[in-house]
């Protein structure tokens, strides 16, 4: 019996011992597996992440700078970077030795998308660049080759808000309207038949948010970027309205002021652009910015901004006003002066009298009458310094009552008399009326008189 029992207890014991040995290979088995699966996690993760940043690139690689006319400017300044050319890259407005570039987008009448402005120096002046989505979905440009800026104005004729290309020519400045220039090239065939179309997909980017414009990266040629533009306004420098008051005081105000109101603005934002970088990430996240800081006319023109502006406009006009009372004045004032040194002259000249060879007449009335006729027969003369006269005569009929009164007006002068009357009278006047009559002659003695062939007018004053 106790054999049995022994028996039973060493094949419990190794039961036992079994037992822990199946348990002990179990666990090792499962911590491997377990190091097993945290290796393969590991590797997922690592392999996800990289895998996931590639993924994040692409995505940030093709996607839209925020709007459909920004993704146009975008492929259409990438392309330009790309090319290699300086000559081609001219098409696109490009210059070389271009410093301190940047990009903006201003309103554009009439157009839905907004201009691209591209500001640089070159040699420390400023240079302009305009580029437009014309309606056919192509970009041109218009690139001034004077020294110009871009400029907010307000114009007052017109009460408009316009962006204007500043353009500055030795002694003038010239104020063109942004959109001006770009239908320069639209109504010109000349030019349009110039604008050529640049399809070379490998260079735009394929993002469906952009996809339409890979066809439509159009730029103008060199004979487009060197046309010749006429500028809307165009002033003198420091040209201005001035005028001196009957006091003395000078009033004054320059064409600009009459013309524009420079409103005090926060614009849209200009971002600076490497116009030499090869970095698409470069180019896509200074256009983003740019499409981002753009602002509407509406945004720009706030209620304070209408406000100052209309005070600028209500005091240009009261300056103006101002001014023209001042030239009225001033005119009345020199209208005066002129009469009054007219009658002065006048009564030198009246004074001196008329020279009739060696006599001189009295310029006023001469009188001739016969007393002794009853009534009496007389002539009034008016001898008028101007050189015209009057005559008024009254003539009677045999029986001494009144028969005929005239009144001629007409024009005389000086003629010379030693013929018609030697040794007598050196000279005479030669009186021709303007009704047609014929003339008639008067000499002239020395006591201040003058006779025709039977009667002697005297002289009685004005």
């Amino acid at each position: 019996m106790e054999e049995e029992n022994k028996t039973t207890n060493v094949v419990e014991e190794s039961t036992t011992t079994n037992s822990g040995v199946t348990e002990k290979s179990s666990k090792k088995k499962n911590r491997k597996l377990i190091v097993a699966i945290v290796i393969l996690i590991l590797i997922i993760l690592i392999g996800g992440s990289v895998g996931g940043f590639f993924i994040f690139q692409n995505i940030e690689k093709n996607k839209s700078v925020g709007t459909t006319w920004g993704d146009t400017y975008y492929a259409y300044l990438k392309e330009a970077s790309l090319e290699q050319d300086l000559g081609e890259r001219e098409k696109y407005g490009f210059q070389a030795n271009m410093e301190n570039t940047t990009i903006q987008f201003c309103d554009v009448e009439e157009n839905e998308a907004p201009a691209m402005v591209m500001t640089y120096t070159k040699d420390d002046v400023s240079y302009v660049n305009t580029y437009k989505i014309s309606n056919d979905n192509k970009v041109i440009n218009v690139a001034y080759k004077e020294p110009s800026t871009v400029e907010f104005l307000y114009n007052i004729e017109l009460q408009q808000y316009i962006w204007y290309i500043h353009i500055q020519t030795g002694n003038q400045d010239s104020y063109k309207p942004i959109s001006s220039g770009f239908e320069d090239l639209e109504t010109d065939n000349s030019v349009t038949e110039n604008v050529t179309t640049n399809t070379n997909s490998s260079n735009v980017s394929t993002d469906a948010n952009i996809s339409n414009v890979t066809n439509a990266i159009n730029v103008a040629t060199d004979d487009v970027t060197k046309v010749e533009v006429t500028p809307e306004y165009t002033f003198e420098k420091d040209e201005a309205t001035t005028v001196e008051t009957v006091d003395g005081e000078t009033l004054s105000i320059s064409k600009f002021d009459e013309t524009f109101v420079k409103p005090e603005t926060e614009g849209s934002q200009k971002v600076n652009f490497d116009i030499n970088s090869m970095d698409e990430k470069v180019i896509k996240d200074a256009v983003t910015a740019t499409v981002e800081g753009y602002r509407t006319e509406e945004q720009i023109v706030t209620d304070d901004v209408k406000s100052s502006v209309e005070d600028k406009v209500t005091e240009v006009k009261n300056k103006q006003e101002e001014i023209k009372t001042a030239q009225e004045e001033k005119a009345k004032k020199e209208e005066e002066e002129r009469k009054a040194e007219e009658a002065r002259k006048a009564a030198e000249e009246a004074a001196k009298g008329l020279k009739v060879g060696n006599c001189t007449l009295k310029y006023g009335t001469y009188k001739f009458s016969m007393p002794s006729m009853t009534p009496p027969l007389s002539a009034t003369l008016v001898l008028n310094q101007d050189g015209t006269f009057s005559l008024k005569t009254v003539n009677y009929g045999e029986s001494d009552t009144l028969a005929e009164s005239e009144n001629l007006t007409g024009t005389y002068k000086v003629r010379l008399n030693q013929e018609t009357y030697p040794g007598t009278y050196e000279n005479m006047i030669r009186f021709t009326p303007n009704n047609g009559a014929d003339f008639f002659d008067m000499t002239v003695s020395e006591n201040n008189s003058m006779h025709d062939q039977w009667h002697e007018y005297y002289y009685s004053g004005n």
